[in-house]
C-alpha cells in the first residue's frame, strides 16, 4: 500500500493550521451571507418606504390609504423586524468570525496580535467595541490572504481594499447610529424622513461591504485548505528492493564476450581467464569492430591476444651441453 508523507518540496510550506484540525468556513459563511443580505434588503426597503411617505410628512395633499398603511408599518412593525434581522446577522457574523480566527492557530503560523477570544469579546467591551472588531477583522483578512498565497506557492500580494472599505463604513455606521436618533428628532418631519431614508441606503451599503468581506476571507481560507489537500499528502514512491546477497561459494555469472563502454568505442576482448561466450556480435551494432566468428566454449579466440607466460615451477632449468669441436685447437699436441 502506498504511504503518504507531508509536503516537503517547493519554496512554500502549507500551514498546518489548514492541513487537519481547521474546519471549513463554507456553512457559517453561507448563513452569514444570507443574514447580511436580509438586513441589507430590509434597510433598502425601509428607505424606499420612507421616501414613499415623504409627501405625507411635509403635508403635500391628503394622505392616501397606502401611505397611511406604510407609515403604520414603519413606526409600529418595522423596528421589530429590523431588530430580529440585526440579531440574526450579528450572531451569524460573530460565529463565522470566531471560526475564521480559530483556523489561523497553528504551530507554523506567526503569533497573531489578537487572540481568538477577542473575535467575540471585542464586540461587547464598552468603548472597545468601537475599535477592536475592526482590528481583529483586519488581522484575520491579512493573515488569511498571506497563508493562501503561500500554500499555493505564489508570491504574496496584499489586497486590503475590501477590508479597508468595511472598516471605514462600519466605523462611520457606529458614529452615525449614535447621533442619528438625536439629530432626526430635532429636525422637521420632512428632512427627518429624507435623512432616515438616506440612512437606510447607507445601512445597505455597509451590509454589502460586510458581504464582500465575508466572501474574501472565506475564499482565502478555502484556497489554503485546498492547497494543503493537494500538497500536504504527496505519494511517496516505494523504495526499490535491495538485491539479495549471493550465497557463499556460488559461481560468478558468465561474463559477456564484448561490452561497449560507449557508442562508437572498440570492442573489448575478454581476459585469458574469462570464459568465452558463443553469442555472435552484430556488425551493425559495432561497425568498427572486426568480424568475429562464433566459437565453442573453451576454444581460444583466433586473434593475436597476448597470452601470459606460464608461471615457473621453481626447479632450475637444465643448462645445454657445449657442442664437440671437430678439429683440435692450434698449438695443442698429443701427450
Amino acid at each position: 500500500m502506498t504511504e503518504f508523507a507531508p509536503y516537503q518540496g517547493g519554496a512554500f510550506q502549507p500551514s498546518p493550521a489548514f492541513a487537519g484540525p481547521a474546519r471549513s468556513l463554507r456553512v457559517p459563511a453561507r448563513v452569514t451571507l444570507v443574514a447580511l443580505g436580509l438586513i441589507g434588503a430590509e434597510s433598502l426597503v425601509g428607505a424606499a418606504l420612507q421616501a414613499f411617505c415623504y409627501p405625507m410628512a411635509v403635508g403635500a395633499g391628503e394622505p392616501t390609504a397606502a401611505q397611511l398603511a406604510v407609515a403604520d408599518f414603519l413606526y409600529l412593525r418595522e423596528p421589530a423586524v429590523a431588530a430580529v434581522l440585526v440579531l440574526f446577522a450579528g450572531l451569524s457574523f460573530v460565529v463565522w468570525l470566531h471560526r475564521a480566527r480559530t483556523n489561523l492557530d497553528g504551530p507554523d503560523v506567526e503569533e497573531l496580535t489578537w487572540k481568538r477570544g477577542w473575535s467575540i469579546g471585542g464586540w461587547f467591551l464598552p468603548l472597545g467595541n468601537l475599535v477592536i472588531p475592526q482590528l481583529v477583522v483586519s488581522e484575520i483578512d491579512r493573515v488569511s490572504e498571506r497563508l493562501a498565497d503561500e500554500a499555493e506557492g505564489r508570491p504574496h500580494e496584499r489586497h486590503p481594499g475590501v477590508a479597508v472599505a468595511w472598516v471605514t463604513l462600519w466605523s462611520l455606521f457606529l458614529v452615525v447610529s449614535q447621533i442619528g436618533e438625536s439629530v432626526l428628532g430635532a429636525l422637521y418631519p420632512g428632512p427627518s424622513v429624507l435623512l432616515g431614508s438616506a440612512f437606510g441606503v447607507f445601512e445597505t451599503v455597509v451590509a454589502g461591504s460586510a458581504i464582500l468581506l465575508v466572501r474574501q476571507i472565506t475564499a482565502n481560507q478555502e484556497r489554503a485548505r485546498a492547497a494543503a489537500d493537494r500538497l500536504g499528502r504527496l505519494p511517496v514512491a516505494d523504495p526499490a528492493p535491495a538485491p539479495a546477497p549471493a550465497p557463499a561459494g556460488a559461481p560468478e555469472p558468465e561474463r559477456a564476450l564484448i561490452r561497449a563502454a560507449a557508442p562508437g568505442s572498440s570492442p573489448r576482448l575478454p581476459a585469458a581467464a574469462e570464459p568465452v561466450s558463443a553469442t555472435p556480435v552484430s556488425a551493425t551494432e559495432f561497425p568498427d569492430a572486426p568480424e568475429i566468428a562464433p566459437a565453442p566454449l573453451g576454444v581460444p579466440v583466433p586473434f593475436d591476444v597476448p597470452v601470459p607466460a606460464p608461471e615457473s615451477s621453481g626447479a632450475p632449468e637444465p643448462v645445454p651441453a657445449p657442442e664437440a669441436s671437430s678439429a683440435a685447437e692450434p698449438g695443442s699436441g698429443a701427450r
